[in-house]
């Protein structure tokens, strides 16, 4: 393969994951934390933690790209 192409491969996955990142984050921001009013303070913990668990899934990934392809 070709150091061009390699380049241009590193670059490809560096954008997705990037605006992966930015449409997480945009879902986090405009979604997720004004819902979080509405959970009972006693519950919030077990919230929060479960929130952790599941967005790791979905953000873990694309970092592990951002980080992977980073100059």
């Amino acid at each position: 393969m070709s150091p061009e192409l390699q380049l241009e491969i590193a670059l490809i996955a560096q954008a997705v994951s990037t605006f992966g990142m930015l449409g997480a984050i945009w879902l986090v921001q405009l979604q997720t934390y004004p819902l979080q009013i509405h959970v009972p303070a006693e519950n919030f913990v077990d919230y929060q933690a479960a929130h952790m668990f599941r967005v790791s899934f979905v953000v873990g990934p694309l970092m592990l790209v951002e980080a992977g392809t980073a100059a």
